[in-house]
């Protein structure tokens, strides 16, 4: 799978149109009206750098799988937030400026912050099961150039030109969720027994980590005292991450395909917990609604 033309090429260039895609949405007035409310903002990024990891790393751990399906896990909750979160944001009617702005500043952070939790996840790993080799060093050089370098273009491409911005803006969401579904299908059809075969196993790990992650961020986002909408929005940021980051990571950073089985099987699984979360997040959103259309009459 590995040496395959798709995986070899697309997957890096999918990404790099993804994360240019994202910076091109981050609008002057999105990222002030994120930075204004710093509690907010705070609590997010919190979320996303230290308590994920740290779920993640426990889970991980108390998971009966494999270790190369430990290292995944790992992976996975490593990984800076997805853009799919920003999609569900609207969906949930939560703050679509603080959403844009948690992802694409926790992707620039990855620089930084994903090698470290992940050099630190795996040095608890490796108490349990058999170390494994963390390239650090090409893990910064990919994240570079598939996360900072295309982000920072985008968000070029947003201040110079707007109008181009918004011609891709819809565009490249499209092309991302596409890109998502292809490379899941890809991995199925390789793996398919190894897939089916873990995915009992590992299916309700996973929920568990994007649920768990959810609950703790709106919690995070209630004790700054945020409001409903930044609450469900710092919620789905911390539950929904960057699962094709993870995949890429796997596959072409460390080299191991058993390592994206996790990603690819999250990639689907994240959709229950975000159908959940948009619920919940709707119906606060209506009777809030309620209350301010009765007390205005």
């Amino acid at each position: 799978m590995t040496d395959s033309l798709l995986f070899r090429i697309g997957v890096p260039l999918g990404l790099f149109i993804i994360m240019f895609g994202l910076g091109a949405t981050l609008s002057r007035a999105q990222l002030y009206v994120a930075v204004k409310d710093r509690a907010a903002m705070a609590a997010g990024l919190l979320s996303q750098v230290i308590l994920l990891p740290l779920i993640g790393i426990i889970i991980a751990w108390l998971a009966p799988v494999s270790v190369e399906f430990k290292y995944g896990i790992l992976i996975l909750a490593c990984c800076p937030g997805g853009t799919t979160s920003n999609i569900f944001t609207y969906l949930a009617r939560g703050n679509l400026a603080l959403s844009v702005s948690l992802t694409t500043i926790s992707s620039l952070l990855s620089l930084l912050t994903l090698p470290v939790t992940l050099a630190l996840g795996a040095m608890v790993l490796s108490q349990q099961a058999a170390p494994v080799d963390i390239p650090q060093g090409y893990i910064i050089k990919s994240l570079l150039a598939v996360t900072v370098v295309p982000v920072c273009l985008g968000m070029l491409i947003r201040f110079k030109w707007p109008n181009l911005a918004n011609w891709l803006e819809s565009r490249i969401t499209v092309f991302s969720s596409l890109f998502l579904a292809v490379l899941v299908a890809a991995i199925g059809i390789k793996d398919w027994e190894v897939l089916y075969g873990n995915m009992p196993t590992l299916g309700p790990f996973l929920m568990l980590l994007s649920a768990s992650t959810m609950l703790l961020g709106t919690a995070m986002a209630r004790m700054v005292r945020a409001g409903r909408a930044d609450a469900v929005t710092i919620g789905l940021e911390a539950g929904i991450q960057n699962s094709g980051l993870a995949i890429f990571i796997a596959l072409s950073v460390i080299g191991n395909e058993l390592m994206s089985i996790p990603a690819a099987i999250y990639s689907v699984s994240m959709y229950i917990c975000a159908a959940v979360m948009i619920s919940i997040g709707r119906r606060q959103y209506r009777r809030e609604s309620g209350i301010q259309v009765a007390s205005s009459r």
